[in-house]
This record gives structure tokens, C-alpha cells and sequence, in this order.
């Protein structure tokens, strides 16, 4: 600050405005870009082969030092003083004229257009005229457009002949953050350099070095506390030290608390309190933490953002192993047996929620309300309860995809005989018994396999054949077949992707010899279904056949007939036997053991 007096008054002039940090810590050399060792290292040998092509198009996230790089380009092709005698030169001196003027943005050969305010046709008609122009200072006129994905159609248009073939010695550099919205007839004209979020580590590393050359005292916490509120833009770490930095003293470095108030952040202690009263299902814990958030001042969305971040990095240390984050909530975690499937369902409600708060206007009661019910949720199904129903399911066989009406079918008792030539037959007193589901047997054809091979496959594995409703219908060496319904045909190829599985679990329950397996749509369930009715009507028949052939066997000798009543062959029919196949059963008796009816 000068002073100057005048007629008794004094005067203050300002020597110079204050120069922000994002700006006064510019990279100036391409060896000083942040982070992006691909491009640094594709553009340092284009300069010292000399293949500087006629377009450049850097894209990447905000704040990840694209016209910044930009910047560096034009120096490096238009420096008079390099240090290392080369022109161009990965090594600009950063203090001839050429750079000076680049660096102030006041290069007469150096054109930097912003195109979210110079976006029209009228804007790119301007330049295209200006291209032909000579260089003034140094060899290369560079034209660097800023934001281009912002240029309308007919800027797109007006430009696709001049930036295909530039006139000599004219070099375009187009940076934008929305790569997609630029249109494929220009970027395909260009070399493309891709720029990505500069990690956290980095972004520590340089604005501990500012803080130093700044004097700022802060703390460590403070400055991880910006790093990770950067979310990968240098520009916005350095401009949230500088504002940090106001409050930096000799008495008192600043504290990452003072970060999080500023800043709006929710700090650690208050995501583990509220995500622990969502495990445990406190309703009352979970709204007295929520109303006490708000009330100092935490915005309903950026507490949504901090806590689902905040589940994925817990979910990503349990999954490790590591307990670094929130040692007592993985200790509760471990010791509840809470699954990580649990953990997987809260972030993605968190994720919907943050859609949901962006589109209302009462954030506050959407917010309370949303985890209200998010600790009212319903546990996933998961597949540990679905494998011990397998399990259960195949103690009885193969397993039914619809109740049946055999569930509740009474058990006949078996019939004893009674020794002696004039034996009569006695029945025990009938008692209605019930059939589990469990144990209804349902075959997919008449010889269809066993399903034990399941139990050799993966949770996966098992899940998808059962969902898919598929049936494993024959197994003749050297194949097995494994069919699927017309309705869910649209999983076979998933299934087929995992044929090697099946194939092998397969051969563990019938052996060696089946070296192939193929998979077909069946025409209907309703074959299927008609199938299973006959395979289970085969099965009662032999079951009434040794019934009958237990009464009549200890009766009959070469010189004894026996005598078959029909009101016995008519208690001992079940109930949804077919009585043409019983009345054939019966004669074949008679035919057999030489008896007579009565």
C-alpha cells in the first residue's frame, strides 16, 4: 500500500489487487501439472519429436488443470528464451515477453475465448477470420476455447472446416468438462487428452506446500478435511485454503471443525451416531440426531451425501478387513452379525433419497421422514434362508414350483394280513395324516434325474437355476440336458455362461462319463406338468401293487387261490388315483396268484 499527500489530505493507492492462490500457484510448466502423468508425458514427446498436431481436445472433470495446460502449450510453442535452446521448448523460461503477455492473458498470438459467453455463429465466423492472420511474436498462433461443448450447432458447423485444416502454424486447444456433448465431427478432427480427478494424496501434498509458503498455520485434519471436500479439483482446494486462511494466527492453527462449519460439512462422530441408530433401529436416537444436524445449520442433502459416502468407505473397511474409520460401529457391526448386504441396501435408499431432495422443495420433513422408514426397512431375502429352504426342500425329492393339491392328500395305512387258509383281510382304523409341502414330489419327465447335483454349486449358481425355473430332464452318457421354460428363456444364456459349473456338479453325482451338457426351451410348463402328473401317478400304482402283493403273497400256494374283494381294492384307492390304472391293477392280480372274484 502507498501513500501520497495532496493539498494537506493524504491518499491511499493500492499497489496491486490480491492475487488469489488457485491463481498464484498456476502451474507455469508442464513438469508442474498436478497429477496427470499421461498427458504431460504425451505432450513432452509431440514437442521433442515435433509432432504438434492442429487440435488438441482436453476433456475431464472441473478443476483438473485443462486450460491451465492449455496456457503451458502456448508457451512452450511460442517461447524466445527457452531454457534448454529448443523451440518449441518443454521448458519455457516463464519470463520473455511471449510469456509474460501469455500468462497475463494479453498475447497478441495467444486467443483465449470463453465460449458459454461467445457461443454464437456470429462468435466463430469472428475467429475464422482472424485465423489466416500472421504470427506477431512468436511462431504459433494459438486459439484456446474454453467450455466448447457450449458452442451452438451452427458455431460446430461454422468451425469443423478450420479446425480440420488449420492454416499453418495455427494451433487450436479446446478444453471442456462435458466431453459427450460435443459432437463427433469435431472431436474426431482432433487429438484428444484426457484429464482425471486429482487424487487426494495430491491434492494434500500441494496445499501443505502452499500452506508453508503461505505461513498458514492449520492443521493436518484441516487440510484432509479440504482435500476430501475437493473431490479431486485443485482449483476448489485452493480457493477453499484461501478463504481457511483468513483465519490462520500464530496463537491457533486452524482445526478441521473450523473447516467442517465453513465448509458445511457433517463431521465423522455424527455419521457414525446416525448410521448406528439406522442398524439398530432407534427411532427416537435417529430423530433427536437428525433434528440436532439441522439446527446447526446442515443442509437435509449434503447430510445425505456425507452419510451414504460415509457407508460405502464403512462397507469398503469391513470388506478389507480394517477398522481404521469407526472401530467401535465395525466392533457393534462384527458383533450384531450384521451382513454386508444390509449396509449395501442403506446406500443405495441413501442414493435415491439424494434424487428424491433435489427435486422438492421441503428437504427437511422428505429428509426425516425418508430414514424414518429406511429404519423401518425390510431385510433383503437373502440367499443363506433361501439355500436352507433347498436344503429342506430336497430331504422330499424334487422340489414343486407350485402348491399342490397332494399337500394335503391322507395317508392311506397299509393293509396286514392275517395267516390262514380262510384269512380275511383287516384294515387298520383310517387317520388323516398330512403330506409337507416339502416332501410333494414333481418330476419334470418320466425319467427326470435327481437335483442332489445342486448342492455342488455356488450360492449363485443354485439361485439362477432355481429362479429360472430350470430342470435338469436327462442324463445318458455321454450328455445331460438341462431345460428351461419358453418364459424364462431370456436367462439361458446366463445359464450357459455358467455351464462348466453345471456340468461339473453334474458329473460329481453321476460320474465321469457325462462329458457334455446342453441346454433347450421347453415348449410349455404345461408338458412338464402333464408329465409330472403321470410320473406320479406310476409311483402310487407301485405303491398299491406292494400293498396288495403284501396281502395276498403269505394266502396263496400252488393249490390255494385267494379271494380279492372290491370293497377292499376300494378303501385302499387314494383319492387321486386314476381307477382305469386301479381295475387294471386288479385283474393283473387276479391273473397272477390264480384267484377268483367274488
Amino acid at each position: 500500500m502507498l501513500t501520497a499527500t495532496r493539498d494537506d489530505k493524504i491518499i491511499f493507492v493500492q499497489d496491486s489487487l490480491y492475487q488469489p492462490l488457485f491463481l498464484k500457484y498456476r502451474p507455469q510448466k508442464l513438469k508442474d501439472v498436478l497429477g496427470q502423468d499421461s498427458v504431460k508425458e504425451t505432450l513432452i514427446n509431440a514437442i521433442e519429436n515435433g509432432k504438434i498436431v492442429h487440435a488438441y481436445l482436453l476433456t475431464g472433470p472441473r478443476g483438473s488443470g485443462k486450460t491451465s495446460t492449455a496456457r503451458i502449450i502456448a508457451k512452450s510453442l511460442n517461447c524466445t528464451n527457452a531454457l534448454d535452446s529448443k523451440s518449441p521448448t518443454t521448458d519455457p523460461c516463464g519470463s520473455c515477453e511471449s510469456c509474460v503477455s501469455i500468462a497475463n492473458s494479453s498475447s497478441i498470438d495467444v486467443t483465449e475465448i470463453d465460449a458459454a459467453s461467445h457461443g454464437q455463429v456470429a462468435d466463430a465466423r469472428h475467429l475464422i477470420e482472424r485465423v489466416n492472420l500472421a504470427s506477431v511474436a512468436g511462431k504459433y498462433r494459438v486459439y484456446i476455447i474454453d467450455e466448447v461443448h457450449m458452442l451452438s450447432n451452427a458455431a460446430f458447423n461454422a468451425l469443423l472446416k478450420v479446425v480440420e485444416e488449420p492454416p499453418k502454424n495455427v494451433v487450436f486447444v479446446l478444453a471442456t468438462t462435458e466431453f459427450d456433448k460435443v459432437p463427433k465431427t469435431i472431436s474426431s478432427r482432433c487429438q484428444q487428452l484426457r484429464f482425471k480427478p486429482i487424487t487426494i494424496d495430491d491434492v494434500l501434498k500441494r496445499m501443505n506446500y502452499v500452506s508453508k509458503e503461505e505461513n498458514l498455520n492449520i492443521s493436518l485434519e484441516a487440510l484432509e478435511a479440504i482435500a476430501k471436500h475437493s473431490d479431486g479439483a485443485m482449483r476448489d482446494a485452493l480457493a477453499l485454503l484461501d478463504q481457511i486462511g483468513v483465519f490462520s494466527n500464530d496463537k491457533e492453527a486452524v482445526t478441521k471443525e473450523k473447516v467442517l462449519n465453513i465448509i458445511g460439512a457433517v463431521s465423522t462422530d455424527d455419521l457414525e451416531l446416525l448410521l448406528l441408530c439406522l442398524l439398530k433401529r432407534d427411532l427416537r436416537g435417529l430423530i433427536a440426531q437428525v433434528d440436532k444436524m439441522i439446527s446447526f445449520g446442515k443442509e437435509p442433502l449434503i447430510i445425505c451425501q456425507e452419510l451414504n459416502n460415509f457407508t460405502l468407505e464403512l462397507l469398503t473397511n469391513i470388506s478389507l478387513g480394517a477398522n481404521e474409520l469407526a472401530p467401535d460401529l465395525i466392533a457393534y457391526i462384527k458383533e450384531q452379525a450384521t451382513e454386508n448386504y444390509e449396509l449395501v441396501q442403506i446406500s443405495n435408499s441413501l442414493a435415491e433419497l439424494e434424487i428424491k431432495l433435489k427435486q422438492t422443495t421441503q428437504t427437511k420433513s422428505l429428509f426425516k421422514a425418508w430414514l424414518v422408514k429406511l429404519a423401518h426397512r425390510e431385510d433383503i431375502f437373502v440367499i443363506k434362508d433361501l439355500l436352507e429352504k433347498i436344503k429342506k426342500l430336497e430331504a422330499g425329492g424334487l422340489v414343486s414350483t407350485k402348491t399342490s393339491s397332494l399337500a394335503q392328500m391322507p395317508v392311506r395305512p397299509k393293509i396286514q394280513a392275517m395267516p390262514g387258509p380262510d384269512a380275511t383281510v383287516r384294515v387298520k382304523p383310517f387317520q388323516e395324516t398330512s403330506v409337507p409341502v416339502e416332501k410333494v414330489v414333481l418330476a419334470t419327465s418320466l425319467e427326470a434325474p435327481s437335483s442332489g447335483f445342486l448342492e455342488f454349486l455356488s450360492p449363485g449358481s443354485k439361485g439362477m437355476f432355481i429362479s429360472s425355473k430350470a430342470c435338469l430332464t436327462s442324463v445318458e452318457a455321454p450328455k445331460a440336458v438341462i431345460s428351461i421354460p419358453e418364459k424364462f428363456k431370456f436367462l439361458k444364456a446366463k445359464l450357459e455362461q455358467r455351464s462348466e459349473e453345471f456340468l461339473s456338479a453334474i458329473v460329481k453325482q453321476f460320474g465321469d462319463q457325462i462329458t457334455q451338457l446342453d441346454f433347450e426351451i421347453s415348449d410349455s410348463m404345461a408338458q412338464v406338468e402333464l408329465v409330472a402328473e403321470k410320473k406320479t401317478l406310476e409311483i402310487e400304482k407301485e405303491e398299491i401293487e406292494d400293498e396288495i402283493i403284501e396281502v395276498v403273497s403269505p394266502l396263496t400256494t400252488e393249490s390255494q387261490t385267494c379271494a380279492v374283494r372290491e370293497e377292499l381294492i376300494e378303501d385302499v384307492r387314494p383319492t387321486t388315483f386314476n381307477r382305469d390304472k386301479l381295475d387294471e391293477v386288479r385283474e393283473a392280480a387276479i391273473n397272477i396268484f390264480g384267484g377268483k372274484q367274488l
